[in-house]
């Protein structure tokens, strides 16, 4: 067991940082180690210093002989402690209120799980809590190996928050792993800390509300039921995993972007093995259906999206009878009770991505769902009378910080890119902004469908999607992801109508062809849009091959590989010249990059 005491003369003081020697410490701002700030926040408790307020860190932190304190309600101070080996442990805290009274003290753990939120503690008294965390290995965001350290991490933030003594000691405990995309995983995020500008996944509050479980959060950015198998990340669960251990199952947000996973078709059969392969560990699956984005408008009516995967979820669970909790309705009809409101919850500007306030409510949510249901072993560990906690009524958030590096500056991180003018295509396309950052591979010799490649394409043209979709074509659903950008291809004439108002078909699942990329890319080129209706696929063709959008050799009917299709937009945004320019606004970047 490790007992590190805090303050004036303790093991622990305001200037004690950590070192391999001893084994613990603080985390010293200004030498936190990383290329990027998602690798940065893995070594500083998932926190990442305000460049304006790096530069002050040696009077944020003060000490008296009781304790090591925040000096500002917003500071954070992180402190680390190396374990000997992977596994679980019992962590305690302890803090005696000697700098002034407690208020609105909240801890985390790991990468920023929160613990415990708003607490007070009078001048004078002692506050103490205990929980399980998990050493495990984790692979960091645009990496393709993990990350191997062994160390916990604590943080606290709050008016005169601190540490006295912490107690780290091996422990027994199950382990709820969690398996999904950005809207449940651990965001990393700036302090001072601001609750309105912090990225969280509901995941990542969810140890708010449970006892007696250790939480390992391994969803990511990105993820679809295929990427979080082929990334890595379910091989370490499947590893680490034990019998009684709990697995949450929650995808749709990046799934229902990829034809190959559709509702009823790639995501149901993945999340059917998931389900079969976690009881063949002995672990106990639990399906989550998508959280709801702010919904849209359609027809004067609230509508989402997510809607057939919520659906899908709730027929596989019922199959295969899995505990289900519905998170894509609850959180759907409040979005629509709150309706503008509903923006508090989220990052500015953004309606996929909650912050801390909405990260937290969601997370209450499944946990009322879990007693309410009784499911098993959790709903016996829920915490009683935990409330979330609600975004202010009016919150000021300080300036934004000046704009770092593009996330696609960084080293590519995809592992099949492959050599020579492969590589080279690939990575131009990265660099233009063209591909997912979050994601290890992408498929340079599959083909790309047909409507899959409309969303690179308006990455390509810096252009956004449009909705409603009108219904021109009869294989198109209104509420698909692709629909929207089939209309805005509509609207302005870089695809032809269909000549008949019924039996249309567009045929979204079939391989890119070189005169169906022909008639996209020139017309784009075209700034008339009456103009743009009146090339014909011969004529598209032929001008793509000179302005070498495609190969001089490709036939009309030849198909083209996503690595042609994307050399191919990269010569069009150099004829647009938009490589420089911003992505279109509905493009959904993950707040952790």
């Amino acid at each position: 067991m490790n007992k590190i005491t805090f303050g004036t003369g303790a093991q622990v003081t305001a200037s004690t940082f950590f070192s391999q020697e001893t084994g613990f410490g603080l985390v010293e701002q200004s030498s936190v180690p990383g290329a990027t700030t998602a690798e940065q926040s893995l070594h500083n408790g998932g926190w990442n210093c305000a460049p304006s307020f790096c530069g002050g860190w040696k009077d944020a932190v003060r000490e008296t002989a009781c304790g090591v304190y925040v000096s500002d309600e917003r500071n954070v101070l992180v402190f680390k402690i190396a374990v000997r080996s992977y596994g679980v442990y019992k962590v305690t805290v302890t803090v005696r209120a000697d700098a002034g009274d407690i208020r609105g003290l909240s801890l985390f753990s790991g990468r920023r799980a929160a613990v415990v939120k708003n607490v007070a503690v009078e001048k004078g008294a002692v506050w103490t809590k205990s929980w399980y965390v998990l050493s495990a290995p984790y692979i960091p965001a645009f990496a393709s190996k993990a990350e191997t350290e062994k160390a916990i991490y604590i943080s606290v933030s709050g008016k005169n928050a601190g540490f006295s003594q912490v107690t780290v000691e091996k422990a027994s405990a199950p382990v709820l792993w969690i398996a999904g995309d950005s809207t449940l995983t651990d965001q990393n995020a700036l302090f001072p800390y601001y609750g309105g500008r912090s990225c969280g996944g509901w995941a990542q509050a969810f140890s708010r509300y449970l006892n007696g479980f250790a939480v390992c959060n391994y969803a990511h950015s990105g993820m679809t039921t295929n990427c979080f198998r082929d990334d890595g990340h379910w091989k370490l669960i499947q590893k680490y995993a034990h019998p009684g251990d709990v697995v949450f199952f929650q995808f749709g947000h990046n799934d229902q972007k990829r034809r190959n996973l559709s509702a009823a078709g790639g995501y149901s059969t993945n999340l059917r093995r998931y389900v079969r392969e976690t009881r063949e560990l002995g672990a106990i699956p639990v399906i989550v259906s998508p959280l709801s984005r702010i919904p849209a408008e359609d027809r004067g009516m609230p509508v989402s999206m997510l809607k057939a995967y919520a659906e899908a979820a709730a027929h596989v669970a019922a199959e295969l009878e899995v505990p289900f909790i519905n998170l894509h309705d609850m959180t759907f009809a409040f979005w629509c009770e709150l309706k503008e409101k509903a923006a508090t919850y989220f990052m500015p500007g953004d309606i996929t991505h909650t912050n801390d306030y909405g990260a937290d409510f969601c997370a209450s949510l499944v946990a009322q769902e879990i007693k309410r249901l009784a499911i098993a072993p959790l709903a016996d560990s829920i915490v009683p009378d935990v409330a979330p906690v609600l975004p202010p009524e009016h919150e000021v958030l300080p300036p934004a910080e000046a704009a770092g590096a593009s996330i696609f500056d960084i080293p590519m991180p995809y592992v099949d890119a492959g050599t020579g003018k492969t590589r080279e295509t690939i990575l131009r396309a990265f660099r233009n902004g063209l591909l997912d950052p979050c994601v290890l591979h992408v498929h340079p010799k599959d083909m790309l469908p047909r409507a899959q490649l409309l969303m690179v394409l308006f990455k390509a043209i810096r252009q956004g999607g449009k909705r409603p979709y009108l219904g021109a074509f009869d294989d198109i659903s209104r509420y698909e992801w692709d629909a929207g950008y089939i209309q805005a291809c509509l609207d302005a004439g870089l695809i032809d109508a269909p000549a008949s108002a019924s039996g249309a078909l567009f045929f979204p699942d079939e391989p890119v062809t070189a005169d169906y990329f022909a008639m996209l890319t020139v017309r784009a080129l075209e700034k008339n849009v009456s103009v743009r209706q009146t090339l014909s696929k011969e004529l598209c063709l032929e001008r793509a091959r000179k302005l070498g959008l495609i190969s001089a050799q490709c036939s009309a009917r030849c198909r083209l590989s996503r690595e042609l299709c994307y050399g191919g937009l990269v010569r069009l945004q150099e004829l647009l010249d938009t490589a420089d320019a911003a992505l279109p606004s509905d493009v959904e970047m993950h707040p952790s990059v």
